[in-house]
């Protein structure tokens, strides 16, 4: 893999990972969990997921990487996504997933707008067992819909909106516009598949991995504690 395919590859862990990417001590710790890995493991695929993981890191801290693999971001969440869901239990993770939250130093209120329930529902789930927060979700999905959300959000004082973008005749973005044309004082992330949308940098892609396997479900638990952090320092 060449200089520019490592650099790739790097972004795409730290939007995942934020937490992690900041925290040089803990990705040393990640990396030689993941080269003792390496060193034992005899299958070829998971070998070079191991090498993958290490290498990220590595090329994050100028360090030496282990050796070259073709194998790419997408493949190694593939892996693991399908692994996990061989014999995920949401309910039965959720006490381990207990002790990863931060709880906020004030009753915080995340609202998921979003056309699709059964798309969100491990989000909902997750949220609702959350301490210090409220979640409410707006399943909002026609044109004729789209000032009763905005009244609706505006009615509330510095939410976290979980905002998807593709809603059938409704598009994230113009929901994110008007409110802050309004003023709107809350945070703003994007649940959407795929590429980020322009309203927003805080962006979570894999909500309907949420119920169905580890991987993503401690992606977005990350991911609510990167936006607590934002959300409080920007108090």
């Amino acid at each position: 893999m060449t200089k520019d395919d490592h650099e790739k590859n790097l972004q795409f862990f730290k939007e995942n990972n934020p937490d992690l990417f900041n925290n040089p001590e803990k990705m040393k710790e990640s990396m030689e969990e993941l080269r003792q890995d390496y060193d034992k493991e005899k299958d070829p695929l998971a070998k070079n997921i191991y090498a993958q993981g290490y290498n990220i890191f590595a090329h994050a801290l100028q360090e030496e990487l282990i050796l070259e693999t073709e194998i790419i971001p997408s493949e190694v969440r593939e892996h693991f996504q399908k692994t996990d869901e061989k014999n995920f239990d949401l309910n039965a993770y959720l006490p381990e997933l207990l002790t990863k939250m931060i709880t906020p130093k004030k009753h915080s209120l995340f609202i998921i707008v979003d056309d699709k329930p059964e798309y969100v529902k491990g989000l909902i789930q997750i949220l609702k067992a959350w301490p210090s927060i409220d979640v409410r979700y707006f399943p909002v999905s026609k044109k004729q819909d789209f000032p009763i959300i905005i009244k609706s959000i505006t009615s509330y004082k510095r939410p976290i909106i979980l905002l998807d973008e593709a809603i059938d005749e409704i598009r994230g973005t113009d929901i994110a516009e008007t409110l802050k044309e309004k003023g709107f004082e809350g945070l703003i992330a994007s649940i959407t598949g795929g590429s980020c949308p322009s309203f927003t940098d805080l962006h979570f892609r894999q909500k309907d991995g949420v119920p169905k396997n580890k991987y993503s479900t401690d992606m977005f638990v990350d991911f609510v504690n990167h936006l607590i952090k934002k959300m409080e320092e920007e108090q």
